[in-house]
């Protein structure tokens, strides 16, 4: 390319440069794939929903902790 042989740049560069001029997407883009990582990272969740609410109503018979997870194993 011309441009690249007069600024003395790689091809590969002076391509990129052109081809992501529209900033507004690339913008939005990055801010979706962030925010996406950002959901994926931190701790998951072991118990499953059926799971947390049978220990939710074994805890408002105000069963202990203890029997609760002695139940549950």
């Amino acid at each position: 390319m011309v441009v690249a042989r007069q600024a003395m740049k790689r091809n590969s560069l002076i391509y990129s440069i052109l081809t992501s001029y529209d900033y507004g997407a690339i913008e939005s883009l990055a801010q979706q794939d962030a925010n996406h990582k950002r959901k994926k990272c931190g701790r998951k969740p072991t118990l499953s929903r059926s799971q947390k609410s049978l220990i939710e109503e074994y805890l408002t018979l105000t069963w202990s902790p203890e029997i609760v997870t002695h139940q549950l194993k």
